[in-house]
């Protein structure tokens, strides 16, 4: 979830760590039977910041 947190901040560099290790988490708490609500927070982050960095990008280029 912090990497998440933190790629809302940092965009893209932080959002693909934590889509991977959102993921990853994610699977370890289903087998173990815990909940994974934390672990979908900071996948959804991450996913929402690359998107975000998607349409920045496309905003700059298109200025150019």
């Amino acid at each position: 979830m912090w990497l998440g947190i933190g790629s809302l901040l940092c965009g893209i560099f932080l959002g693909i760590p934590a889509v991977i290790v959102g993921n990853n988490a994610k699977k370890k708490l289903e087998a173990a039977g815990q909940p994974t609500g934390t672990a979908t927070a900071g996948i959804v982050m991450g996913v929402i910041s690359m998107v975000w960095s998607f349409f920045a990008i496309v905003a700059l280029m298109s200025n150019l």
